[in-house]
C-alpha cells in the first residue's frame, strides 16, 4: 500500500514538473512572439519616434563640441545670439583668450531635436544653457490616434520600478509599452493638419507630459558628462489675449455673457467685471478667455499678482498651442529646482516690470532691455563657474 502512495506520489510530481516546464516554455515563446511584434519600441521612451542623421551639420557638430559655453533651444535661444558678443566682452577681460561661446539654437526646434543634438556632440561643453518651450507645437512628433496608449504608456513609465528596470534593462520596453507609431522627423515640417479641439486638448496633454520626460533626459545626458546646464523660463506677453476657446469650455450663455462684461471694461466698470470674473473662474474653468478678461480686470484694480496668475491660466488654457505657456515654465521651475539646477526666471524678471512699462518687442519677445539684464546673470553664473 505504501509503495502505491509512492508511485502515485511520484506520478503527480512528475505531472506538475511536466506542467511548470509547458507553462514556462509557453511564457518564453509568448514573451517572444510579443517583444518580435513590437519592433517599434525599440528604446526606452512612452512613444516611437526616429530623427534622421541627415539633419545634423558635421562642422556644427565640431563647433558646437569645442564650445566653452553652448545655448541650445528654440527662436528663444536664437535672439540671445545678438547678446554672444557682449556677453564674451564681459567675460574675456581678465582672460588670456576669449571663451568660445557658440550658439546653437534653432528657430522652430522642439526639445525633441534639441536633445538628439546634444547626444551627437564629441564631447560636453563644460556649460550648457537651455533657452526653449516657444516651439514645442510646431511639427508633430507623435501620432494623435496613439494617444491611448501613449496616455497609459506615460504611466508606465511614471512608475519607479519600470525607470529602474528600463535603466538596466531598455530592450524590455517592448514589454512593458504598449507599440506606437513610429514618427519619423527629417526636414523640419510645419503641422499643418487640422485638429478637432478635444484632439487639441490631447496634443497639448501629451506634448507637456513629453516635454517633461525629454527635458529631464536632457538634462541628465548633459550632468552625467560633469557639465553644468542653465534653464530660462521663456517670457509670456500677458497682453496677447488667447487665440480659442475650446468648445468644450464653453456655451453660448457663457459667451454672451463674456461680451457683457468686455462692455463694463470699456466703460471702466472695471469693479463689476471683477467681481462676475472671479463668480465665473470658479464655474468655467477651463476658459481661456475668461481667465484673461480677469487678468485685464485685476491688472486695472492694482491686483497685479492675481492679475499675472489669470493671464498665466489664459495661455495655458488656450485652445491653440502656438507659443509657450504657464505649463511650461512650470515644468522648466520644477525640473531645475528638483535637479537643483541655476535656473534664470525670465518670464518673472520681465514681467514684474508690468505695471511699470512696455515689456515686449512683438508677441514673442521682450524689450532688449531685458536681454541685457538677463545677459548680465549669464554672465554672473558662467563667472561663477570658471571662477573667473
Amino acid at each position: 500500500m505504501t509503495k502505491n502512495k509512492t508511485k502515485i506520489s511520484s506520478i503527480l510530481n512528475k505531472v506538475v514538473s511536466m506542467r511548470l516546464i509547458v507553462f514556462t516554455i509557453t511564457l518564453i515563446v509568448l514573451i517572444i512572439w510579443t517583444y518580435s511584434k513590437t519592433s517599434s519600441q525599440s528604446v526606452n521612451h512612452p512613444y516611437s519616434y526616429l530623427i534622421s542623421d541627415q539633419i545634423l551639420d558635421s562642422k556644427e557638430i565640431n563647433e558646437a563640441s569645442n564650445a566653452h559655453v553652448l545655448f541650445i533651444g528654440d527662436k528663444m535661444g536664437v535672439a540671445l545670439a545678438h547678446y554672444i558678443p557682449y556677453i564674451n566682452e564681459k567675460l574675456s577681460k581678465n582672460l588670456q583668450s576669449p571663451l568660445k561661446i557658440v550658439n546653437w539654437c534653432r528657430k522652430n526646434e522642439s526639445i525633441v531635436r534639441t536633445l538628439n543634438k546634444i547626444k551627437k556632440l564629441n564631447k560636453m561643453p563644460p556649460i550648457v544653457i537651455y533657452h526653449g518651450s516657444a516651439d514645442e507645437f510646431y511639427e508633430n512628433i507623435f501620432e494623435i490616434d496613439d494617444y491611448p496608449r501613449i496616455v497609459l504608456n506615460i504611466k508606465r513609465f511614471n512608475l519607479p520600478y519600470v525607470q529602474l528596470i528600463l535603466e538596466f534593462f531598455p530592450q524590455l520596453s517592448k514589454l512593458i509599452f504598449k507599440p506606437t507609431k513610429i514618427v519619423i522627423l527629417r526636414e523640419l515640417k510645419q503641422d499643418t493638419r487640422t485638429y478637432t479641439d478635444l484632439q487639441l486638448q490631447h496634443k497639448m496633454e501629451i506634448t507637456y507630459s513629453l516635454y517633461n520626460y525629454h527635458l529631464m533626459e536632457l538634462i541628465k545626458t548633459i550632468r552625467q558628462t560633469n557639465a553644468e546646464i542653465i534653464l530660462l523660463t521663456t517670457p509670456l506677453n500677458f497682453k496677447v489675449a488667447p487665440r480659442s476657446v475650446c468648445s468644450n469650455s464653453t456655451t453660448e450663455q457663457l459667451s454672451n455673457h463674456l461680451l457683457k462684461i468686455k462692455t463694463y471694461l470699456e466703460e471702466g466698470k472695471t469693479k463689476i467685471a471683477y467681481n462676475q470674473l472671479q463668480e465665473l473662474s470658479k464655474q468655467a474653468i477651463t476658459n481661456a478667455q475668461v481667465y484673461h478678461l480677469l487678468g485685464q480686470a485685476s491688472f486695472s484694480l492694482g491686483k497685479t499678482i492675481e492679475s499675472n496668475k489669470a493671464f498665466n491660466l489664459a495661455t495655458s488654457f488656450d485652445c491653440t498651442p502656438w507659443r509657450s505657456n504657464g505649463v511650461f515654465n512650470s515644468i522648466i521651475e520644477q525640473a531645475a529646482l528638483s535637479n537643483r539646477l541655476n535656473y534664470i526666471d525670465f518670464h518673472s524678471h520681465v514681467n514684474k516690470s508690468i505695471e511699470r512699462r512696455v515689456l515686449f518687442s512683438d508677441v514673442f519677445f521682450p524689450q532688449p532691455i531685458f536681454y541685457e539684464e538677463i545677459s548680465q546673470q549669464i554672465i554672473l553664473l558662467i563667472k561663477q563657474f570658471f571662477q573667473i
